[in-house]
């Protein structure tokens, strides 16, 4: 289920990219790109689930729609020079991650639950995501304006 919710995750950024060529009716590309992600789904299934079993069919899945989201951007992009990433989405993501990684490690290092550690675990993670965001200038100008208006909403700022 992890290695299928991997191939999902990127297939799902690529909608945007797939609604950019239906908005330019371009449904028979759709149609194709489907049919050939589909088709490959078929085939590393028939290949991978006798030796792999349910692994390798989360791979093929997984690969197949890694596959038809790398096909829905290129061809959104060929039409419409639009790309639908920007490289701050991968500084936001990597941010994420890696504060994941370091609350996951702590919680594990740090035996027992309660509701003040989970506050605790919360403030953490927020506070090392924001951390290596500004760390890795994550942030572009628009989040700037939006973090500087809820400061100064929550009168934080002047």
């Amino acid at each position: 289920l992890i290695i299928l919710s991997l191939g999902f995750i990127f297939y799902s950024l690529s909608f945007t990219s797939s609604g950019i060529l239906n908005m330019l009716k371009k449904s028979r590309l759709i149609l194709y790109i489907c049919l050939s992600f589909t088709l490959l789904n078929i085939l590393l299934n028939y290949l991978l689930i006798p030796k792999y079993g349910m692994i390798g069919a989360g791979i093929a899945t997984s690969f197949s729609y890694f596959l038809g989201g790398i096909l829905f951007m290129i061809s959104s992009y060929k039409f419409r020079k639009l790309q639908p990433f920007r490289i701050s989405y991968i500084k936001t993501i990597l941010s994420g991650l890696i504060a994941l990684f370091i609350i996951y490690y702590l919680v594990k290092i740090i035996v027992g639950i309660s509701i003040y550690k989970i506050v605790l675990y919360f403030i953490l993670f927020f506070g090392i995501y924001f951390g290596l965001l500004i760390l890795f200038k994550g942030l572009e100008e628009e989040d700037i304006n939006i973090l500087k208006a809820i400061f100064k909403k929550l009168k934080i700022i002047k």
